[in-house]
């Protein structure tokens, strides 16, 4: 989702402010939602960083590892969500815990979460495609309908038009201003804004059909799964490496790896997600 929306005063502040989760009882958390004009849904970046928030709320001492969420129905913009943290287990070095987002009447979400203290251990990672750097790129223009993350598309300065491509799509992102020092950030910000792009490179290859476009397309997030591989910062380059190997009975399947600008390997991600052409029904 590369928009040219207006841009807040400062829109990482809004995801910041959802990052900051409140815990109003043991275990069950509420933060606010991020306005987004137009918008009829909860955006699911935005649920995906308060899961992160939650998680590591809950499980003070150990950093989130990894998320694996089903998204189970649309969420209210105007209505707060509610999050329930459960123990499922607590270790040394491992915690688990199964956070549910709900509002009134409704489930949203279901997420497996896993922890880890961090510890020494083996160290390799495979390299990142040889594509040029963010400064040999133009600027994009602003990364999500709020403006939050610069971006810097490999190939041109916005998403491909109507015409045919191969599912791939490499593009630089970094937060547009400077975070602190807190991982939680860093790691909410990501969340927030792997759900920007991966339905974008799975309809590459089919022409005619365009993400936001009704009259073609409906399409939503059902999974979505990220692993954090090692620290890092989303206000410095990272290089977001998105592939849709297939698409297949109104359903699309997408990855994606996060690199640094000297070429660590610091996250990955997957995504199914609902494709249902218009007339397919």
């Amino acid at each position: 989702m590369i928009s040219e929306l207006g841009t807040t005063a400062d829109a990482l502040a809004e995801i910041e402010a959802t990052l900051a989760v409140n815990e109003v009882a043991p275990g069950r958390f509420t933060s606010p939602n991020i306005p987004i004009p137009g918008m009829r849904r909860l955006f699911g970046g935005q649920l995906l960083a308060q899961v992160t928030a939650v998680a590591a709320r809950s499980a003070e001492g150990k950093d989130v590892k990894s998320l694996h969420t089903t998204f189970l129905a649309e969420g209210r913009p105007g209505t707060e969500v509610t999050y329930e943290a459960r123990k499922v287990r607590d270790g040394r070095s491992f915690a688990t815990r199964l956070v549910e987002g709900g509002q009134p009447g409704r489930l949203l979400l279901s997420a497996l979460v896993s922890c880890h203290a961090p510890e020494r251990g083996l160290e390799h990672h495979v390299p990142p495609p040889d594509v040029p750097g963010p400064d040999d790129l133009p600027p994009s223009p602003a990364l999500g309908p709020d403006g939050a993350v610069e971006a810097r598309l490999v190939g041109g300065p916005d998403l491909p038009g109507p015409d045919p491509g191969e599912p791939v799509l490499h593009m630089w992102l970094r937060a547009r201003r400077r975070l602190g020092d807190d991982l939680l950030s860093h790691q909410g910000v990501l969340a927030y804004s792997s759900d920007l792009t991966l339905m974008s490179t799975l309809i590459r290859p089919h022409p005619g059909v365009r993400l936001g476009d009704p009259a073609t397309l409906t399409s939503a997030a059902t999974t979505h799964t990220i692993w954090f591989h090692r620290p890092f910062r989303i206000d410095e380059w990272l290089l977001f490496t998105q592939r849709g190997p297939s698409t297949y009975g109104g359903r699309g399947f997408a990855t994606g790896d996060w690199y640094t600008a000297d070429g660590v390997l610091v996250a990955s991600c997957a995504q199914e997600a609902l494709l249902r052409v218009r007339g397919s029904e």
